[in-house]
């Protein structure tokens, strides 16, 4: 959970970290906050970006997906949904 900071000091660690050059600890001090309080915002934002990564994955799925359906009848006009279920 993040903490109680200030939204200056939520930019600032925000943008510290995006950077991916400062230690957490040096983070904490240039913010005037605690190390926990960085290492939940960094959690925070890891999982932020995880989720909307898997989120344009998944939109980005689709329309292959569907472009792959539509040929499918193309390449095989016999078939159809509505033809007998032949068992072996």
């Amino acid at each position: 959970m993040a903490p109680n900071l200030s939204a200056s000091q939520h930019a600032l660690i925000q943008g510290m970290i995006l950077d991916g050059v400062f230690k957490h600890m040096q983070i904490a001090q240039a913010a005037k906050c605690s190390r926990g309080a960085v290492q939940a915002i960094n959690a925070n934002l890891w999982h932020l970006n995880r989720t909307s990564q898997w989120h344009r994955q998944s939109k980005s799925l689709i329309p292959e997906i569907l472009q792959v359906l539509r040929e499918h009848p193309i390449a095989k006009p016999d078939l159809s949904l509505k033809a007998p279920i032949t068992t072996f």
